[in-house]
């Protein structure tokens, strides 16, 4: 994936997450360097809203789960200035991609991670 093609699914998905009212985040699956988020405005359902997958994820440091104000951006790809002293720190290969995650009800300095080349997400329709 090139950068373009992740800023553009990043923006896809803040875009749906702010025209909702709330949304629930956790961590459902981590496997074959694969790492699973499912968003759900109602988190005892068995149903998520949103899906956003991590491939050849490379580094994750974060909540297991955590709510996410959506009257600010949700999730956003780093800086290349953030991403420079990352890959340094964590000797993380090049073309790879640090998306950063925003929790509510945290202080400023709790900051979500995940480094991984290629992200996707799935919107599941909602039944009425």
């Amino acid at each position: 994936m090139n950068r373009n093609e992740v800023e553009s699914i990043v923006e896809k998905i803040n875009s749906y997450l702010n025209s909702e009212l709330w949304m629930d985040f956790e961590v459902t699956q981590y496997t074959n360097y694969k790492l699973l988020l499912t968003g759900s405005i109602d988190p005892s359902s068995s149903n998520s809203d949103i899906e956003i997958e991590f491939q050849e994820v490379y580094y994750a440091s974060m909540l297991f789960n955590w709510k996410t104000d959506i009257s600010i951006q949700a999730i956003e790809l780093v800086s290349d200035y953030e991403a420079e002293e990352m890959y340094s720190k964590y000797k993380i290969e090049s073309g790879t991609y640090i998306f950063k995650f925003y929790p509510e009800d945290y202080s400023s300095d709790v900051e979500c991670y995940v480094c991984a080349k290629n992200i996707s997400y799935i919107i599941n329709e909602k039944d009425f």
